[in-house]
C-alpha cells in the first residue's frame, strides 16, 4: 500500500507527458524501464 506521499509522487509522474506517451504509444523498453527505476527509487521506503 502506498504512503499519501508515495501516492502523490505516483500522480506526478503519471501526468507526465513523456510517461503518458510511454503507456499508450510503442515506446522502447529501455525508455519504461527508467521510468520504472525513477517511480522505485521516488517510493523506496522500508515498509
Amino acid at each position: 500500500m502506498f504512503s499519501p506521499c508515495d501516492a502523490a509522487k505516483y500522480l506526478m509522474l503519471y501526468q507526465l507527458a513523456q510517461v503518458k506517451r510511454a503507456i499508450v504509444e510503442d515506446v522502447k523498453q529501455s525508455k519504461i524501464l527508467a521510468y520504472i527505476t525513477a517511480l522505485k527509487k521516488l517510493c523506496n521506503h522500508p515498509n
